[in-house]
């Protein structure tokens, strides 16, 4: 932001996340975030106003401070401890107030984790459509068909994992003997075999705590 009159007005928005193979020291974080740091105050280094694109929307100092304030006052980030259940949608996230209590957490499918709730008759189910939920102790975004540990910090979520699955189909040709061929009644004496693997590529991500979305 730029300030301008005891007002700041919004020039540029910067969201970098940045992938280690290896545990970072302290000092070597300090170093990829000042790295970011330099990347935004080079687009406006050097540069007269009539250069900057400054927006006209502009914001108080009191503003920006309620707004950060508000970003970080809700109750599943100030809560003691969080409500075991099932999450429905973000904003059942947001409040700790889980709409389902009585569930059933399993991992039967080969690239998927599973959910099992009872409906009014007491028959279980797969429920696939839901935000989240939490173990009483945890809790856990449900993207990608898998269930990650989410980490509270400053004033966000984090975690390690992905949105979505990569589905790969191979398919393989073989050739028959002419026996096996009229045996079949293929005509060009071939078969294909077909092979489906899912495939989903891990990365540190963040909850957006105003849409739910992860990034």
């Amino acid at each position: 932001m730029v300030e301008k009159k005891g007002l700041y007005h919004p020039l540029y928005t910067i969201d970098t996340v940045y992938l280690s193979n290896t545990n970072l020291t302290e000092y070597e974080a300090a170093i990829l975030l000042q790295h970011g740091i330099d990347i935004l105050l080079g687009k406006v280094k050097n540069k007269n106003e009539s250069e900057l694109k400054i927006s006209r929307k502009s914001l108080s100092a009191s503003d920006v401070n309620d707004y950060v304030l508000q970003k970080r006052n809700l109750p599943v980030l100030e809560a003691p401890f969080y409500k075991k259940g099932i999450y429905k949608t973000f904003d059942e996230f947001v409040q700790n107030q889980p709409s389902i209590t009585d569930f059933t957490k399993g991992k039967n499918g080969k690239v998927t984790d599973e959910m099992y709730v009872k409906d009014a008759a007491g028959s279980e189910y797969l429920l696939r459509d839901f935000w989240g939920f939490s173990d009483g102790r945890n809790i856990y975004i449900n993207t990608g068909d898998n269930f990650f540990r989410l980490t509270k910090q400053d004033g966000a979520f984090v975690f390690y994992g992905f949105n979505s699955l990569m589905k790969k189909v191979y398919i393989r040709w073989e050739r028959l003997p002419l026996a096996a061929t009229s045996a079949t009644g293929l005509v060009n004496g071939s078969l294909a075999t077909q092979d489906t693997h899912y495939k989903g590529t891990k990365k540190p991500l963040e909850v957006d705590m105003e849409t739910g979305e992860s990034y």
